[in-house]
C-alpha cells in the first residue's frame, strides 16, 4: 500500500516538472 503511494507521488512529482 505504502508503495502505491510513493508511486503515484512519484509520478504527480514528474507530471509537474514535465508542465514546467
Amino acid at each position: 500500500m505504502i508503495s502505491l503511494l510513493v508511486y503515484i507521488l512519484s509520478s504527480s512529482h514528474e507530471h509537474s516538472i514535465g508542465a514546467y
